[in-house]
């Protein structure tokens, strides 16, 4: 949901608008949980049309001029908005996917470093040889 759902000012400003005012009523009444089907058999801004219907349609269910008859929708709900989410989403995955393999090569190389370090440890050192150049005994 968008802030205009229920606040008057876009932004999210304390401000409620009709909807909001029932969703604050709503939570208060049931100790911070809300019963959906009764906020939604609601029309809180009294245009003619229930709150689940303006929400399922993408109308603003606080907000009497955005309705089925006026046609007037919130942008946030329009296929641009989708398409947004949608495009966020991906480039979410694509990073994560390259934050995951850029993982694996660093420890990778952190596997090939400790390799190598335990390999030079297990490696008898050049003193051991003898001075005429055969291993000692």
């Amino acid at each position: 949901m968008v802030c205009v759902t229920c606040h008057t000012d876009p932004n999210g400003a304390p401000a409620l608008n009709a909807f909001g005012k029932d969703y604050r009523a709503e939570r208060n009444a049931t100790n911070g949980s809300v019963d959906w089907e009764r906020l939604g058999a609601l029309d809180s801004d009294g245009d003619g049309y229930n709150n689940s219907a303006e929400l399922s349609g993408g109308y603003l269910p606080g907000d009497p001029g955005s309705n089925p008859r006026t046609g007037v929708k919130y942008e946030g709900f329009t296929g641009s908005g989708i398409t947004g989410l949608l495009t966020a989403g991906l480039t979410l995955f694509v990073v994560a996917l390259l934050g995951i393999a850029l993982g694996f090569r660093m420890l990778a190389a952190r596997n090939r470093r400790l390799a190598a370090k335990e390999s030079e440890a297990t490696e008898p050192p050049v003193e051991a040889a003898a001075k005429d150049g055969a291993p000692k005994p």
